[in-house]
């Protein structure tokens, strides 16, 4: 949830980040557009935002994502592990984001995490991808293969151990600082509920601690408990769509989330996308009208 300051100005993650981004090029371009966003943001709060149920019905009744044509093709990187993987084909069949004019490229790889770095380091893979693919967002989802210890300067950091949060909480750092450095708005999902353990118990420790590295540095973090739980936040296979129909949100293993249930999450992450890209549309448009002066 998104939290308001005394005087209405909100301490709004997405504004910061655009603030220090546009910040950190001095040319007079930025100077435009660090004042329009400011301007903007002083009109438009996360109250504006659209709920995760009104992204659910224009999604299913395959209405635009934008209002307007995109003044050019956006891109968001998808970033993370098994379940990045589930949301990069959820986003690739289906035509809601096919056709809304932003490309979704994706790093995502399976069994990799922020606990061992050794074949897959994702701070190494995600500079690389941002390299590749110049996106202006990416989307951040690992952490089921992280209840681990960490090998550090050829110790074992103990699992769960202060030494260990304190380096995991490190390194989901390291991923924001990439992303924030290459001026690409970094948003994280948290990991959903789990049934059995040892994900049970883990995961919320590792979401609290990604939710943590989040809150340090003004990034946004998506909490996803709430979206795939039962009323009453217990974990559940099926939930009820709006036509009455059971539908599969979770897999077989009780773990992954099934293709139905990341589409759920996706209603969850696209308002902010929208938000942001609508932002930056306001933006060029400032820009185009300051340079015709």
């Amino acid at each position: 949830s998104q939290e308001y300051a005394e005087n209405g100005a909100a301490t709004d993650p997405i504004e910061k980040s655009l603030e220090n981004n546009a910040g950190e090029n001095q040319t007079a371009e930025a100077d435009i557009h660090l004042l329009t966003i400011k301007d903007i943001l002083k009109k438009q709060r996360y109250a504006n935002v659209e709920t995760p149920e009104q992204e659910h019905k224009r999604r299913i009744e395959d209405n635009a994502m934008f209002s307007k044509p995109l003044s050019k093709k956006y891109s968001v990187l998808l970033a993370g592990d098994s379940f990045m993987e589930e949301m990069t084909l959820s986003v690739g069949r289906n035509s809601y984001y096919k056709k809304s004019g932003i490309a979704f490229p994706s790093i995502a790889r399976y069994s990799t995490g922020l606990t061992s770095i050794k074949d897959w380091n994702w701070q190494e893979k995600l500079e690389e991808g941002i390299n590749k693919y110049k996106p202006d967002i990416v989307l951040i989802l690992l952490g089921a293969n992280d209840l681990m210890g960490i090998v550090e300067n050829k110790k074992i950091l103990v699992y769960k151990s202060r030494a260990w949060e304190d380096k995991y909480r490190e390194r989901a750092e390291q991923l924001i600082i990439t992303a924030l450095k290459n001026n690409v708005m970094p948003i994280w999902i948290g990991l959903p509920i789990m049934k059995k353990d040892p994900f049970k118990t883990g995961i919320p420790i590792i979401s609290r601690l990604q939710e943590e590295a989040c809150i340090n540095h003004d990034t946004l973090f998506i909490n996803t408990l709430k979206t795939l739980s039962d009323p009453d936040g217990a974990y559940q296979q099926y939930k009820t769509d709006e036509k009455g129909k059971q539908i599969r949100i979770r897999k077989k293993d009780h773990c992954h989330i099934s293709a139905d249930g990341m589409l759920l999450v996706l209603d969850e992450v696209i308002p902010y996308i929208r938000k942001y890209v609508e932002y930056r549309e306001q933006m060029e448009k400032t820009s185009q009208r300051n340079d015709k002066d």
